[in-house]
């Protein structure tokens, strides 16, 4: 029996390395779109190490590179045109953080043990997506198969910019040195970056495991079964500035395959909030697939609407500001003022759950700061009860009003102006009507009536007559008559 491997290599056409290049430099403009000096080009060695010949100025001049090269990787962040002098004398571009100024995507790198081709991965491919795989995680921007891996690109709506200052450190000698660190949106910024790559990570692990274990007919060669139980998502490709992946249209000499994009939808684009909540992800992807999920979900007392629960939380967040109001007039805020902020929150990523926009957590937040006042408008503080409120809506997403009203002890005099967190029971006043002429006529007939039956009533007593023969002889109760005569006394 031939080897599937020899063959593969025979019928290989290496030769052809600008196949869907169209696509590739899409991909590659979508990344830079020449912001910063063009492509930073990073070459590894046989020892895993990366070395770089500088900055490429625009696409062609890439493809132009990879015909003579191999091993090619690139920076998913977008790098200052920075360089150092190395002591063998040649010129490097720069791969450190300072230097890290944007990115347009979030890359996961799904990892196998085994080397396969190009056939195999479109196999491996077709055999995910005939499973279900769109149905757990967001459909990528681009997939491309790298000889030992899938790269996911999940292309952002817009790029993500980082600002850094420059801050002059004293040494004891009494010399200094400048040093760059990210200001603090920035910083802010790319930990959201990282943590929602870390999110999505998550998601298509989760996923690959549920999957995988139920593939059976895959359709391809006997080496897909393998490559599909040797998946892993890499955890070391973690969104940080220096990450570097292998350049779409590179030749990869171990594999000995060129890579290539195996799916590619440049409508599939994203902003980072997308990924924010794992309920809101699930969600949005099942409505992209045609199936529509509703949060909350169905109380069985009530059907309730994704409308409702959006009006609810509204409601919710007016009756905050209000409390908020009340005990700053009244000099008792302080003391329940971090409670105030947690529940303001758990309300938010409620209202996140069910609104068609995304929410804005962190400013929304930072507003109700403000009208606490004092330091509670700090970002410190904010990413505080936002990380407290997250991990305890994750255990209790359904919170009751009573719940509430018992969390931030709100005073009955307090429920008074409030709408959703009150005891009282608010009935509705019925309107009261003009009554007309013929209404009039027959309720003062009826008055009548009933004063001439109580006389009766009166008269037939005083002449010694039982009541149980008055109430026969007038068609009434005994207890009809005993109360006319207890009126008359």
């Amino acid at each position: 029996m031939e080897n599937y491997k020899y063959n593969t290599l025979k019928t290989a056409d290496y030769g052809d390395f600008t196949h869907k290049s169209d696509n590739k430099k899409e991909l590659l403009k979508t990344m830079y779109q020449d912001l910063y000096g063009g492509y930073p080009v990073y070459y590894r060695s046989q020892y895993k190490t990366f070395s770089s010949s500088g900055f490429v100025s625009d696409t062609e001049s890439f493809f132009n590179l990879i015909k003579t090269k191999r091993k090619i990787h690139i920076s998913i962040f977008n790098k200052r045109p920075e360089r150092r002098n190395h002591s063998n004398g040649k010129t490097y571009a720069k791969n450190v953080k300072d230097n890290s100024v944007a990115t347009r995507f979030l890359v996961v790198d799904i990892d196998s043990s085994q080397i396969f081709y190009t056939e195999d991965a479109y196999a491996t491919i077709e055999a995910l997506e005939n499973q279900g795989l769109y149905y757990k995680i967001p459909k990528p921007t681009y997939i491309v198969h790298s000889g030992a891996g899938l790269h996911l690109y999940y292309c952002l709506k817009d790029y993500i910019f980082l600002n850094y200052e420059e801050k002059i450190i004293e040494h004891k000698d009494g010399s200094t040195t400048t040093k760059k660190e990210l200001d603090q949106n920035s910083e802010k910024i790319l930990e959201f970056y990282q943590d929602m790559t870390e999110k999505i990570k998550g998601v298509i692990h989760k996923s690959l495991k549920e999957i995988i274990p139920q593939i059976k007919n895959h359709g391809g060669s006997w080496n897909v079964k393998y490559v599909l139980n040797s998946l892993r998502v890499d955890p070391y490709v973690k969104g940080i500035q220096t990450q570097l992946i292998r350049a779409p249209g590179s030749y990869n000499s171990n594999a000995k395959v060129y890579t290539t994009i195996l799916r590619h939808n440049p409508k599939n684009k994203y902003s980072l909030y997308d990924f924010s909540n794992y309920k809101k992800l699930i969600s949005y992807i099942r409505q992209e697939n045609g199936i529509f999920e509703l949060y909350p979900l169905k109380d069985t007392k009530r059907s309730y609407t994704e409308e409702d629960a959006y009006r609810l939380n509204l409601a919710r967040l007016e009756d905050i500001e209000t409390l908020i109001r009340l005990r700053k007039q009244n000099n008792n805020l302080k003391g329940s003022r971090q409670n105030i902020l947690t529940h303001a929150c758990w309300i938010l990523w409620n209202l996140q759950d069910c609104s068609k926009e995304v929410v804005n957590i962190f400013e929304k937040l930072r507003a109700l700061g403000k009208l606490i006042g004092e330091e509670f408008d700090s970002d410190t503080w904010i990413m505080e009860k936002i990380r407290h409120a997250k991990s305890y809506y994750s255990k209790t997403p359904y919170l009751r009003k009573e719940s509430t009203i018992k969390f931030l002890n709100i005073k009955k005099e307090e429920q008074r102006n409030l709408v959703v967190y009150t005891t009282r029971r608010r009935g509705k006043t019925p309107k009261k009507r003009e009554r007309s002429k013929k209404e009039k006529r027959e309720k003062e007939e009826r008055v009548k009536t009933k004063q001439k039956r109580n006389k009766r009533v009166q008269k037939l007593y005083k002449e010694g007559i039982p009541i149980k023969r008055i109430a026969r002889e007038l068609n009434i109760s005994k207890n009809t008559v005993k109360k006319i005569l207890k009126d008359d006394k």
